[in-house]
């Protein structure tokens, strides 16, 4: 097996395993086992990170590939070969740290998810970069989205300012953003309305009430002295994911 650092691993004998240069064939490594190899080795990368998985006997050793010569031992799995449910498991919690265990459970992949199970997306669910608003984030099932303003999604968008247009443009914006992470206005848990005047209460209703038809979530609704971006209404809220 060919590895990034270049290296071919092999086991020399029934019990051990070794790592040489593939351009040299120069010896570079070498693990003993203890036990009767049992599969091949698996190379896998993790955060750009290449590691080796080697199953011998009932244990499954994973290795961190630093160099040519440096490997650092992960960690070792012991499993019985007659509970192969309770050898997967603990598999994938060892592995977890490193991100890893997302290949077996089909999660998100590590390129638009954080270390920490945090997702940071855009308006079109790519990750956000790093600016220092992010429009969606999801997090154990849970869609958080960012205020919204008329102009949120459409800085340079001329429309009406009145409070049904900018209502409807920042609906709009929510929506987007729940349905791109997983969710529904149906799964909106919570909402929070701001005003720049309290007089716009019955005309925010008016829009806001379309877009529940099958009833609205636990919602506040705050007057406020001014909002960025010239918007008459701006509206944060958090959803659960009810899709993959």
């Amino acid at each position: 097996m060919t590895t990034v650092g270049g290296l071919v691993f092999f086991g020399d004998d029934a019990e051990s395993f070794e790592a040489v240069d593939a351009a040299t064939g120069a010896p570079l490594w070498h693990f003993s086992t203890g036990q009767n190899i049992t599969a091949s080795p698996m190379s896998f990368s993790v955060n750009g990170n290449q590691q080796v998985a080697i199953a011998a006997g009932s244990d499954v050793s994973v290795f961190i590939c630093e160099s040519k010569s440096k490997f650092i031992q992960e960690g070792i799995v012991f499993s019985t070969l007659s509970n192969r449910r309770g050898f997967a498991t603990r598999f994938a919690s060892l592995l977890a740290g490193t991100g890893f265990a997302s290949l077996f459970s089909g999660s998100t992949p590590a390129a638009a998810q954080a270390p920490s199970g945090v997702q940071k997306l855009n308006y079109e669910g790519k990750p956000a970069g790093t600016g220092f608003i992010t429009p969606l984030i999801i997090h154990n099932g849970v869609i958080y989205i960012a205020g919204q303003g008329a102009h949120s999604h459409d800085p340079e968008g001329k429309f009406a300012f009145d409070i049904e247009t900018h209502t409807q443009k920042v609906m709009d914006n929510v929506k987007t953003l729940v349905e791109t992470g997983g969710g529904a206005m149906d799964s909106i848990l919570q909402l929070t309305v701001y005003l720049t005047k309290i007089e716009d209460y019955d005309g925010m209703n008016k829009v806001f009430k379309t877009y529940f038809p099958n009833g609205g979530p636990a919602r506040t609704t705050v007057a406020v002295a001014a909002l960025p971006g010239q918007s008459l209404v701006e509206i944060n809220c958090t959803a659960a994911v009810v899709r993959k």
